[in-house]
């Protein structure tokens, strides 16, 4: 069996990854949606204001998705943090064996 080893530093590091990450895919999800929003500039129909209605709800459930995704890898530092004072205050601990 081998040990799984993560360092404060390896998960401050990919926070910052998946932070762009989610801010990139939220990007791109935000402008998918606003096209399906401005569907209805091309199209006058029952259909297009129906999209639109949709495209609407959508964008507002992602956007409240993508905030909860936020503040979850925004936590990745705090637990970081967690760690490095826990390791600092143990004493008379074996490492390494």
């Amino acid at each position: 069996m081998q040990d799984i080893r993560v360092t404060t530093q390896d998960l401050r590091a990919r926070q910052d990854e998946w932070l762009e990450a989610a801010d990139r895919a939220r990007g791109a999800f935000l402008a998918a949606a606003d096209t399906g929003i401005s569907l209805e500039k091309c199209f006058s129909c029952q259909q297009s204001y129906s999209l639109k209605t949709d495209f609407l709800t959508v964008k507002s459930e992602g956007e409240k998705a993508f905030g909860i995704l936020r503040k979850h890898l925004e936590k990745l530092s705090v637990i970081a943090g967690v760690y490095d004072e826990a390791e600092r205050s143990n004493t008379g601990v074996v490492t390494d064996n």
